[in-house]
């Protein structure tokens, strides 16, 4: 029952709501070359046209391989093994994650690792094996724990929360389920919010805490605004009528289960939020002593209880095979971890080499240029001190050189007076 609503909120909230336009899509198909794209547009038209038929993702997924492309076989398989889910066939579903997940290590995709880790966690947690369902989940929470994948961190806490619900830990639960509210307000995901205040709200309910419990699931309803995951919608409806109901107020509560019927009709959903809807009417004309009325939804309700849990023999031979899938990742993440752990140290060690070599041709750099600097000091101080001679000296030889015409002209002054007296007295001998 539960594992229904876990796989239905796995399927609407990992993957982000587009639109495509499937004609479209097909008439690109045709005229694409490349086997790669070829296979995105098939899986695209798989995906978003509903196509739930085993042999379409089967041939995606031989086509992937065939060329080696490892997302594409990711990818299908872990469509493929939500389709197995769905129909019930649980032991396709987990060698189709199983799958997924191996490739997706291949492809260093931790993306598609983390999505199929926490899937294979959804499974265990189906079938009851709480402890490796734990493992799975917190492998997919250390994946997650990068600003690219953290938005779905508040999805993961809420099914740890859901195993502690199972053993009526509901401290540890509703603690869980806190951290998970704080974690989509964080990232303000509404459709997040919605989820984590319903689950507060059915915990207070199961502990017939009604009153707390229609606050969060009226907050529940209230978060979700535009957000278009009608079947979880059921779910909150469904709740709310059954809050209301036992608080004693029986048409507020029949006016929710007629608006969850309605979703229901239109979405066509039959599974478990139509099962709950059943069950709510039995209760409501049962109450109103419309005895023939509440039986006939009884045995619809019955009926598909028997559906829904036809699966024990599955159960127990998946059990088997997860243990052994998880004990077997266990081993291969061991022997992965000490290749990667080997290749980072190298690669430490190579950056590291790199950062040395970069600081001593920096500091090389840095030495010379503070000796350049100071041989440039130098070189100006030694200029001026060089000018500054050069004036000296350039006064001193202007000094020279008149000090050399004063004399020169002193000598030539007194010679001219030599002659103006020498001359007189020889032309008086002369005479």
């Amino acid at each position: 029952m539960r594992f229904l609503f876990i796989y239905f909120l796995f399927l609407t909230q990992l993957v982000v709501a587009q639109v495509f336009d499937i004609d479209s899509l097909k008439r690109v198909l045709k005229s694409e070359q490349s086997p790669t794209k070829k296979i995105k547009i098939r899986s695209l038209i798989g995906e978003y046209g509903g196509i739930e038929r085993t042999t379409y993702w089967d041939s995606i997924i031989k086509d992937a391989k065939q060329i080696e492309y490892l997302y594409g076989v990711t990818y299908g398989s872990f469509m493929q093994s939500l389709n197995y889910t769905k129909k019930g066939q649980y032991d396709k579903a987990v060698e189709l994650a199983e799958q997924s997940l191996l490739f997706s290590q291949k492809d260093r995709d931790s993306v598609w690792m983390g999505y199929s880790i926490e899937h294979l966690g959804t499974l265990n947690s189906f079938i009851n094996e709480k402890q490796t369902a734990l493992n799975y989940y917190n492998d997919a929470l250390k994946l997650y724990d990068t600003k690219k994948l953290s938005w779905r961190k508040g999805y993961v806490i809420i099914k740890l929360g859901e195993i502690h619900e199972l053993d009526s830990n509901y401290v540890d639960g509703n603690e869980k389920y806190q951290e998970a509210l704080q974690c989509f307000m964080s990232a303000k995901d509404s459709s997040g919010i919605s989820i984590a205040y319903y689950k507060i709200g059915k915990l207070f309910k199961i502990q017939h805490q009604l009153d707390t419990s229609l606050h969060y699931l009226l907050k529940a309803l209230d978060s979700r605004k535009n957000i278009s995951d009608e079947y979880y919608l059921c779910f909150i409806l469904n709740d709310l009528a059954f809050v209301y109901l036992d608080l004693g107020k029986r048409e507020i509560a029949y006016d929710y289960i007629l608006k969850s019927q309605k979703e229901s009709d239109r979405i066509g959903e039959k599974g478990l939020a139509f099962r709950d809807i059943n069950f709510f009417l039995f209760r409501y004309y049962k109450s109103k002593k419309d005895y023939q009325l509440a039986l006939q939804y009884k045995e619809v309700a019955d009926s598909l209880d028997k559906v829904l849990y036809n699966n024990s023999n599955d159960k127990a031979i998946l059990r088997q095979q997860a243990k052994y899938i998880y004990d077997k990742e266990k081993e291969l993440d061991e022997i992965e971890n000490s290749k990667l752990i080997a290749i980072e140290r190298e690669e430490k060690e190579k950056q590291q080499l790199v950062i040395y070599g970069t600081c001593f041709v920096l500091l090389l750099v840095l030495v010379f240029s503070v000796f350049l600097y100071n041989r440039f000091k130098i070189t100006q101080k030694q200029k001026k001190i060089i000018e500054a001679k050069e004036k000296e000296t350039q006064l001193q030889k202007h000094l020279i050189e008149e000090k050399h015409k004063e004399i020169t002209d002193s000598i030539h002054y007194a010679q001219r007076i030599q002659r103006a007296l020498i001359t007189p007295k020889s032309t008086l001998i002369n005479n």
